[in-house]
């Protein structure tokens, strides 16, 4: 844990705008992030910017194992870190090619994704596209799961989904809001 965390602070240090916050985020962000997916009907999840892998060990616990599960992750350190430490996922590079890279491994959609992309250090066009390709490759009850330190990305994703909720995690460094959007 003081590893992960002198690792993490080190990668902040070196890339803030693509790192995000200053600590991994905590057990209790990865509650509110997980507790409300229906992990026996997942039959495709994904995670967008899995950093040191604070949800990607709690899916592993909690995904069964037919449930193809795909981890973005662009720090390359961070990435094979993780594919050493589970294996039997299938971990890729930029989440701005989540749209190819399903069309690649003949995956129609997804049930769920799970995001830790700090959406408040890109421009607006980046952050679109990649809203775009949530949007686009979530299935008909698929679950979009993002947090972030403030309320900004509020209104893009109730103008995206018919349902956002929002809840707040007070118990995480910096407090955090956690958005959950269905179609």
């Amino acid at each position: 844990m003081i590893l992960e965390r002198a690792k993490f602070i080190h990668k902040f240090v070196q890339s803030p705008r693509e790192i995000g916050s200053i600590t991994p985020s905590s057990r209790f962000l990865a509650h509110a992030m997980l507790k409300d997916i229906p992990w026996n009907q997942m039959k495709t999840i994904v995670e967008l910017g899995a950093g040191t892998g604070v949800f990607t060990r709690e899916i592993a616990k909690k995904v069964s194992l037919p449930t193809q599960t795909l981890i973005f992750e662009q720090d390359d350190d961070l990435r094979k870190d993780l594919e050493g430490q589970i294996p039997q996922f299938t971990y890729l590079k930029k989440a701005e090619e989540l749209n190819h890279t399903l069309k690649q491994l003949h995956i129609p959609n997804v049930d769920a994704i799970i995001s830790g992309l700090p959406f408040s250090n890109f421009s607006q066009s980046f952050t679109q596209e990649i809203l775009d390709q949530v949007q686009s490759s979530l299935s008909e009850n698929g679950s979009f799961i993002t947090y972030q330190y403030s309320l900004h990305l509020r209104k893009e994703l109730k103008n995206r989904f018919k349902n956002v909720q929002i809840d707040f995690v007070p118990w995480n460094l910096p407090p955090t809001f956690v958005y959950i959007c269905t179609h």
